[in-house]
């Protein structure tokens, strides 16, 4: 699936790759949003996220996820975009601009 996904997205204009999490966190800096799913083997998409707004706090973080934020998100935690999957393509490019345009 992520990789029909980076296909579909590179089709809409963007300029994208797959990695794995440790790679994300080593060129977050080099990328300008970083669109994960929550639950991943080892590293948790929300662990991400976390790391990538601590140590690059102006490159976006976009979660997606199958199962409820509340199983994954604390109050208190920092809150992140999440996308609900199933989602339509057309929800996940507007999600992608949206941070894009906000980012500094």
């Amino acid at each position: 699936m992520a990789s029909a996904l980076v296909g579909i997205l590179q089709l809409c204009g963007h300029r994208c790759c797959r990695c794995c999490a440790g790679n994300v966190i080593l060129d977050a800096e080099k990328f300008d949003i970083v669109f994960s799913d929550i639950v991943m083997p080892g590293e948790s998409g929300l662990d991400l996220a976390h790391t990538i707004a601590a140590n690059y706090p102006e490159t976006p973080v976009l979660l997606a996820s199958g199962y409820s934020s509340k199983q994954f998100i604390p109050k208190n935690e920092r809150k992140f975009p999440i996308l609900r999957k199933p989602y339509k393509l057309e929800v996940l490019a507007e999600a992608l601009n949206c941070l894009l345009v906000d980012a500094p």
